[in-house]
């Protein structure tokens, strides 16, 4: 509890963080977060009409969260 009081801002600054960056900052493994998030995209779609399709799918959320 002593640390909790001592550092409470450090500990709420979490809040603070907004759009993309919150995003990013809810794991601490970027890996993790991407393969959330490729999973979260395959159940939006279902199924794809081509593997290309797939591949570009995959494209897309690797650069939106690299920030490219």
């Amino acid at each position: 509890m002593a640390t909790l009081e001592r550092n409470f801002e450090q500990t709420i600054a979490f809040y603070q963080l907004e759009g993309v960056v919150l995003e990013l900052a809810r794991t601490t493994s970027l890996l993790e977060r991407t393969n959330r998030e490729l999973r979260r995209k395959f159940r939006q779609v279902g199924s794809f009409g081509s593997e290309i399709g797939a591949k570009v799918a995959v494209y897309l959320q690797v650069s939106r969260l690299n920030g490219a």
